[in-house]
């Protein structure tokens, strides 16, 4: 993990900057991000499906990111009128960031936070992209935007107090992270890291605001997500086992008959 005080971040490129009603040939097959691609949605809602089968909604005022060659479908009601505004860019440190974070990157933003993007983005939308100083000046409030999603994923100083709204955010950011890297081996140890915290603030956390210890936290999201998997994509047991993080299949099986009651083989 970068540290906060001497990391210094680049600046972004812009490829291509569009407001527009979404067509439906986003949500009729999977497509790769061609740039890295934040996506904001002005009315309407959509959920970006993964190849994996994993998927996250994004609303009103919501910002979506995408980092360049995910692969996916952009899924929508076309009576909703989706009209999003929607930026292609390069950025060095997107890949840092996303592995800390979500899709949706403004789950964990305070309302003060929220107003800040909110502010940018209405001055991106008025914007217009004839000329070089015009670009450069939108250039600099996308780097102004992407430094408060890193600021909120790096820089809070998770350790100054011991209350509720910290477990709350600590407990959001630990979840979102699960879901995100559901395959990886993810321990108390790895989240602590990420946040800079003790193992003990980390186990607190989960206590007092979820009410659960950390491990079934975990278990809780794959073993959900197991059954979505098997019963939306057809997957077997063994592939559902590696893509939630089980290594031994039948292990999987024996954890997802003691959380449901019935055997991966019975999801039809």
């Amino acid at each position: 993990m970068p540290d906060p005080e001497r990391f210094h971040l680049t600046m972004p490129v812009i490829k291509g900057v569009t407001r527009q009603f979404f067509p439906l040939k986003y949500s009729e097959k999977f497509h790769p991000a061609i740039y890295d691609e934040l996506l904001y949605v002005i009315s309407g809602s959509v959920r970006v499906r993964l190849k994996s089968g994993k998927e996250y909604t994004a609303g009103k005022n919501d910002l979506l990111l995408l980092p360049k060659g995910t692969i996916h479908k952009d899924i929508f009601k076309k009576e909703a009128g989706l009209e999003v505004f929607f930026i292609e860019f390069t950025w060095n440190e997107l890949n840092e960031l996303f592995s800390a974070s979500s899709y949706n990157c403004t789950a964990n933003l305070s309302s003060k936070e929220k107003s800040e993007l909110n502010l940018l983005l209405d001055m991106f939308r008025q914007d217009i992209y004839q000329n070089a100083a015009n670009l450069s000046m939108a250039e600099g409030r996308l780097a102004h935007l992407l430094a408060i999603l890193w600021r909120n994923t790096f820089c809070s100083n998770f350790d100054t107090a011991d209350n509720s709204d910290t477990y709350s955010r600590i407990t959001t950011f630990a979840c979102n992270y699960m879901t995100t890297h559901m395959a990886e081996n993810i321990t108390i140890d790895v989240i602590a890291e990420k946040l800079k915290v003790s193992r003990s603030t980390i186990i607190r956390a989960f206590h007092d605001a979820e009410g659960m210890s950390f491990n079934n936290k975990l278990r809780s999201i794959r073993m959900n997500e197991a059954y979505a998997l098997l019963q939306e994509h057809n997957m077997t047991a063994a592939e559902c086992a590696v893509q939630c993080g089980y290594q031994n299949p039948a292990y999987f099986s024996k954890e997802f008959k003691k959380y449901f009651g019935f055997s991966p083989k019975n999801i039809k």
